[in-house]
């Protein structure tokens, strides 16, 4: 009744391919990031959830600094190694080892009992929001008590 054929399957396999490749651009953008935050806990409590968090981020890392703050970096494959690596097969693979690379600056600093969170640098979107979000819960619940 449904005869699908070679031709079909690899339609549909394309098509698939392009798709998640859009979205996968579209929801990875990077963005630039310079905010400061002041939320009620210690200095030990926003490293150990900013630690916890977003660690686990395929391709990020935390990166002690000297002056005692983070650098939290992530790398990944860009969206036009990828394709370029599937059209250009099997010589394209080698375009899988270009990365990209963000690094956002963190600094944490005590500020009277509580601690003052800045950051500055670019980072992927999820990531940005994802950091604002928490933070900016931590705020409201110190000044709502």
């Amino acid at each position: 009744m449904f005869d699908i054929g070679v031709a079909e399957l690899f339609v549909f396999g394309g098509t698939m391919l392009v798709l998640t490749l859009v979205w996968r651009a579209w929801r990875a953008r990077w963005v630039r990031v310079s905010q400061e935050w002041r939320p009620a806990l210690t200095r030990e409590a926003v490293e150990q959830v900013l630690f916890m968090s977003f660690a686990a981020a395929p391709g990020a890392q935390w990166r002690p600094q000297a002056d005692g703050s983070w650098i939290y970096t992530v790398r990944r494959v860009p969206s036009w190694a990828i394709l370029l690596g599937l059209l250009t097969l099997p010589f394209g693979l080698l375009l899988l080892l270009v990365k990209e690379t963000a690094d956002l600056h963190v600094r944490l600093l005590d500020d009277g009992g509580a601690c003052l969170v800045r950051a500055v640098g670019r980072t992927p979107d999820a990531t940005a929001q994802a950091l604002d979000t928490w933070l900016t819960r931590m705020e409201t619940r110190t000044l709502s008590g």
